[in-house]
């Protein structure tokens, strides 16, 4: 069994080919995929995927490091 456990698939770049990576992805044994949100601003389209795929698809809600700002207090609240 193998876990994805960083994907950013819910993003827009991902919108025109998103079934097939995940059917390709379940084909390859990978029977879990991890998505970490990146800021308060991806929560809800991670959250679409994982109710369109919760049976592999298992939302982290956090804060990217890479998204690490300033207003990092507000964007945890």
């Amino acid at each position: 069994m193998l876990i994805d456990t960083h994907s950013h698939i819910y993003l827009p770049d991902f919108n025109d080919d998103r079934d097939e990576i995940i059917e390709r992805a379940l084909n390859n044994n990978v029977k879990h995929i991890l998505l970490p949100n990146i800021d308060s601003q991806s929560i809800e389209a991670m959250l679409n995927l994982t109710e369109s795929y919760n049976n592999i698809c298992l939302p982290m809600i956090g804060l990217h490091p890479t998204h690490v700002k300033e207003n990092y207090k507000n964007e945890l609240k």
